[in-house]
């Protein structure tokens, strides 16, 4: 459908579009049900994104797998031989619904990784000790050398 005679065409054969209709569909109800699971509001968002481009991909190669698929044919073609290239309508539909979430899986993917990480968050009371520690080490700074030596061979601040 909407070839030109010769043209070579991306033809996907019919058991090979069943066959990925059935693994996306597949792939569909696992990322649901891992959604419909997930605690994490971050995973429950990256689950939902997969089963987005699942869905996509299963509507797609079952159009394939019924004969649907329609052809895109470009008659300038200078290095192929019969001067046309055709190529799947569907496919290109599917990446540009799907690419962009794909980005978007990268991004979420990569928050929910490092939210994963653990972290090292200070106490109030350890934030204290620091606070007092680097004042302790300005104020020490601002004394004249002649006292810090005093202090070191006596042990005795003066108050300030």
């Amino acid at each position: 459908p909407g070839s030109t005679p010769g043209a070579p065409q991306e033809h996907v054969s019919e058991f090979s579009a069943l066959c990925a209709t059935l693994i996306f569909a597949t792939a569909l109800a696992f990322n649901l049900n891992a959604a419909a699971w997930s605690a994490h509001r971050s995973k429950c968002k990256l689950n939902l994104q997969v089963a987005f481009i699942s869905a996509v991909a299963a509507w797609t190669h079952y159009e394939m797998w019924k004969g649907r698929d329609w052809y895109v044919v470009y008659g300038g073609a200078t290095r192929a031989q019969s001067g046309t290239v055709s190529f799947s309508g569907l496919r290109q539909l599917e990446w540009v619904f799907t690419t962009p979430v794909l980005l978007l899986v990268v991004q979420n993917l990569h928050a929910y990784a490092f939210a994963a990480l653990p972290r090292k968050d200070k106490t109030g009371v350890e934030k204290d000790e620091e606070t007092r520690a680097k004042s302790s080490d300005r104020d020490r700074k601002k004394r004249s050398k002649k006292d810090q030596k005093a202090e070191h061979l006596t042990g005795y601040q003066p108050a300030n």
